[in-house]
């Protein structure tokens, strides 16, 4: 072999070795480039429901209600899809539309606040007079039948868009701490125990979140309308929601940590933000009454 070949292999090698290197370099690089883009990508983090979820009872609910607080402590980005006055009729059909389908096939956790407006919308009245004359729950257990079917058909669906997402259904408070609590606690209790029940049927599906438990007492974390969660019934609930989130592995703060303090709203600018129907006409009944009470 003369000289000008071994020259021409060592030229070869080093190119050779400059490619190679070359191409480690931009692998690493593409590497490192995805890298942090998986980094960057937060779980998603939606929120279903009525107006307890969408934060009704707050000036500022978009990020001081119970879900903002929660994705805001763990690093999470939130969707609330959250509607004043839903029922459970009505999340089925919300689970119908584009956007929200789209966003709950996309979701890491999804939270669920229903069943609460099954009951205010419906004849409060006959509900109350049955049981305080007659102790007769029956109009009450036909509301929560038509609650328990409908929920199954919210299970289910959400299931076939996301059938991986951390599914969380929260339990209702009382919100009564006057003459209508024992009703409205049989009420609660009964929609509970239908939850735990379908559960228990459909062993898996969800994990409950209890915020029947932590909104206590009534009176210090209920808004003005003496339905909704104030502001500090929403850092409660977030709290409630972080445990059950750090005992699922979902992140592992249990403080709350808010983007901003929670502003608790005026009933006048509530009643106008809301105007469901029959709500405040029975609330500003059941006002005059607690006052003749107190």
């Amino acid at each position: 072999m003369n000289a000008n070949q071994n020259k021409g292999e060592s030229a070869m090698k080093r190119t050779t070795k400059a490619v190679a290197l070359l191409l480690a370099i931009a692998l690493m690089l593409c590497t490192g480039g995805f890298a942090a883009t998986a980094e960057e990508k937060k779980p998603v983090y939606v929120a279903l429901g009525d107006s307890i979820a969408a934060g009704t009872g707050l000036r500022n609910a978009g990020k001081a209600c119970y879900g903002a607080i929660v994705a805001n402590t763990n690093g999470y980005e939130f969707v609330n899809h959250g509607v004043g006055g839903h029922r459970t009729a009505d999340l089925i059909a919300r689970l119908e539309e584009e956007k929200v389908s789209a966003d709950v096939a996309k979701a890491d956790i999804i939270s669920i606040s229903i069943g609460g407006n099954d009951f205010i919308l419906s004849d409060m009245y006959k509900m109350l007079l049955d049981a305080w004359t007659r102790g007769d729950y029956t109009y009450m257990d036909g509301i929560i039948e038509s609650i328990y079917e409908n929920f199954g058909i919210i299970i289910a669906k959400i299931k076939a868009l996301n059938p991986n997402a951390m599914l969380l259904v929260q339990t209702l408070y009382n919100p009564e701490s006057t003459y209508k609590k024992d009703v409205y606690q049989a009420g609660t209790d009964k929609l509970n125990a239908s939850y735990a029940r379908y559960l228990k049927e459909h062993p898996g599906s969800f994990r409950i979140v209890d915020v029947a438990a932590a909104v206590k007492p009534q009176d210090k974390m209920i808004a003005v309308d003496h339905i909704h969660p104030n502001a500090k019934g929403h850092v409660t609930i977030a709290k409630a929601y972080l445990r059950v989130l750090a005992e699922a592995g979902y992140g592992t703060a249990t403080e709350p940590a808010a983007a901003e303090s929670g502003k608790d709203m005026s009933l006048m600018l509530l009643g106008v933000r809301m105007m469901m129907p029959g709500v405040y006409l029975f609330t500003a009944i059941s006002n005059a009454v607690r006052s003749l009470f107190a």
